[in-house]
């Protein structure tokens, strides 16, 4: 059987003169049922405070206040939902496995990774995306770059 690694990268940028969170995320899966690895640092956040990383519909960023991203991409009955929580300074260190897919007919390249501030509450709100991009594909160990 054919070994396969699939590498991703968000990149958060600000995209007005207004305070925005940026930073890099980058996203690993080996095999078609192994998990998600997302690693990276966002900064800007809010002090000391929870937010969802949360894949959206679509990959599609040219409205700025996030309408055109679409709700989210529910691959599970129940969405598996990814908290982030920022430091006391801002920063979100993050490190976790996810069931979010980048191999197969569930997979989120090409949609939108969003930081979610409030999520469920009714002040809920969007405030950074980035569209999941392709970096790499590793087949039996040669790497292909994309």
């Amino acid at each position: 059987m054919q070994s396969v690694t699939v590498k991703c990268v968000c990149v958060f940028r600000a995209v007005s003169d207004s305070p925005q969170p940026t930073g890099t995320l980058r996203l690993l899966q080996g095999m078609t049922d192994e998990t998600t690895r997302i690693t990276g640092t966002i900064k800007g956040l809010a002090p000391s405070t929870v937010f969802e990383l949360r894949a959206t519909l679509f990959g599609d960023l040219s409205d700025l206040s996030f309408k055109a991203i679409g709700g989210p991409f529910e691959t599970l009955p129940s969405r598996d939902a990814h908290f982030i929580t920022s430091d006391q300074t801002g920063i979100s260190k993050v490190d976790l496995t996810s069931s979010l897919k980048l191999i197969g007919p569930l997979s989120i390249i090409g949609r939108c990774l969003a930081i979610v501030a409030n999520a469920g509450g009714p002040d809920e709100k969007i405030i950074a995306a980035s569209v999941v991009g392709i970096a790499a594909v590793s087949r039996d160990g040669h790497l292909s770059l994309n």
